[in-house]
């Protein structure tokens, strides 16, 4: 075998690689990003497909290794084809399913869309852009009047419900409070029951942060203030804690309820950005309107009014405490 035949085979290898790596992109991208609503039927062949790729390639990847050494036929080259039948298979399955129901998942957003764009006096005889580059969904509703704004998230469902929480996190996101440690401890004890009845209920399972459905609580009955340095090497474990309530509330949604609440999910969560920007606890503090009757709580507003406190969970040796960063002295 010769030395630029052992180069193409290894070139060809990456090339597999490099088509791989599209194919995963595509495939696992996440649902706000995808065209079309995947269901349990189409993960199931994707996640097939991607398994016989990588099966295949390896298998293909052995064979030329051993013909490379054994033998000087050139036969051992029509494996390395075989990766490549199911990355082809796996990217026109998705193109196919993109045409197929693509317009089912854009059928609510283009309606909203143009219900903003009429409110708002944008509309024009243009294309609408997609809903997650529109400035007027993004950004020009935050700038109309009160009632152009409730009218507009009203045309969503629970529309009332949502605007009212809007405001409500606007007041939030614009005040914050000095309090003593006992309000401080008893407003942890009441995130931390939310926060185990959500899971309780979504993983039927007792345990979670160090505490269970016994009552025993995982917090410290303590409260540090200090500068941010006094605990260099600790994280705030409530955005941990805050990122796995969101998951939960868009799993929630998908498996309970209509695909209308779900594609309002989307559409909302978006608009959001553009208020809140990277403030994510008032994000879903809204959105967690479409789950609050399922769980009967809202741990994001408990979460907005630790945060309005300064309040910060650590974790250390496995235990939590609550911290307020303030200067140890006052001026």
């Amino acid at each position: 075998m010769s030395f630029w035949g052992v180069l193409l085979a290894i070139f060809a290898q990456f090339i597999a690689f490099g088509i791989c790596g599209l194919f995963l992109l595509i495939c696992c991208s996440s649902n706000t990003e995808k065209t079309y609503r995947t269901t349990e039927r189409q993960r199931l062949f994707f996640e097939l497909n991607l398994c016989g790729f990588f099966i295949s390639f390896f298998a293909s990847l052995g064979l030329l290794i051993y013909g490379l050494i054994s033998s000087n036929s050139s036969h051992y080259y029509a494996y390395l084809a075989i990766p490549w039948l199911f990355v082809l298979t796996g990217l026109c399955y998705d193109r196919y399913c993109q045409k197929r129901y693509g317009y089912l998942i854009n059928a609510n957003f283009q309606a909203w869309q143009k219900y903003w764009h009429k409110e708002l006096d944008k509309l024009e005889n243009e294309e609408l852009p997609k809903y997650r580059y529109d400035d007027v969904v993004v950004f020009d509703i935050w700038q109309a009047c009160p009632n152009k704004q409730a009218s507009c998230i009203g045309a969503l469902p629970k529309g009332q419900e949502l605007y009212s929480k809007i405001e409500n996190a606007k007041e939030f996101a614009k005040s914050s409070e000095s309090v003593d440690d006992e309000t401080v401890l008893d407003k942890l004890k009441e995130f931390e029951s939310a926060v185990s009845k959500v899971h309780q209920t979504f993983l039927n399972t007792p345990d979670f942060l160090g505490f269970n459905s016994k009552g025993s609580h995982a917090f410290r009955r303590k409260i540090y203030r200090g500068y941010k340095e006094s605990y260099p090497n600790l994280y705030d474990e409530t955005q941990f804690i805050l990122f796995e309530l969101q998951q939960i509330m868009r799993t929630t949604i998908i498996n309970n309820f209509d695909v209308k609440i779900e594609d309002a999910y989307v559409f909302l969560q978006y608009s959001l950005d553009g208020l809140f920007e990277e403030q994510d606890i008032f994000t879903n503090y809204v959105l967690w309107t479409y789950v609050e009757e399922y769980y009967d709580v809202n741990p994001f507003r408990l979460a907005m009014e630790l945060s309005q406190m300064g309040v910060k969970i650590l974790k250390n040796n496995n235990e939590y405490f609550g911290f307020i960063e303030q200067p140890v002295y006052a001026p």
